[in-house]
């Protein structure tokens, strides 16, 4: 079953300041591919960190854990880190972050950057997708799922300037494609670090 969640104009807030931070850092728009159009991505992808931290902090508290979420440096190698995890093969988890006008289906694409190294890391991927609304920021998220980062090993690539095969969208850099039906209840990844 997927989570879905309101935004609230808190996570907002802490979203708009932890990606003005990021982008003092490494500037606007130039990780991966540099947009035509302003785009708040960073803001984007920092809503679906949040939203996963307080989800995983509020799993982890149910389970009496205590490991806890935190968001990692810039530049890390995860986007959450794992506070507390007895095994250091558990040490955090990526996020991927996709913003819809409706949501997406079982059947929808989506793209992982695919020089990022995820599906050798060892952590769980994540993904969560914002829906699009009347105002400026989204208010409504979901967990769609998490996949094991060997699984992405198998999945194909799409290479820049290619379309994504069920939307026609052009690829903007070299991507691992998943289907968003590939991705497993999120309420499962529940084993993998709170029961031995």
């Amino acid at each position: 079953m997927k989570q879905e969640f309101s935004i609230s104009e808190n996570l907002i807030k802490e979203a708009l300041e932890r990606a003005s931070s990021q982008e003092e850092i490494y500037g606007h728009n130039t990780g991966h591919f540099v947009l035509d159009t302003e785009k708040e991505n960073t803001t984007i992808g920092v809503l679906g960190e949040l939203v996963v931290q307080n989800w995983f902090n509020d799993l982890a508290t149910r389970f009496g854990s205590t490991i806890r979420c935190e968001l990692s440096n810039y530049g890390d190698a995860v986007d959450l880190n794992l506070v507390g995890a007895e095994s250091t093969d558990k040490k955090g988890l990526h996020v991927k972050t996709g913003l819809w006008r409706n949501w997406p289906k079982p059947s929808s694409e989506f793209g992982i950057h695919a020089d990022q190294g995820i599906e050798t890391s060892g952590q769980p991927l994540i993904l969560v997708s914002l829906l699009k609304s009347d105002k400026t920021w989204p208010k409504f998220s979901r967990i769609e799922g998490y996949l094991r980062s060997t699984e992405l090993q198998s999945l194909p690539i799409i290479q820049k300037g290619d379309r994504f095969e069920n939307t026609g969208v052009i690829s903007r850099t070299t991507n691992i494609v998943t289907v968003l039906g590939q991705y497993k209840p999120i309420a499962e990844i529940a084993d993998f670090f709170f029961k031995a």
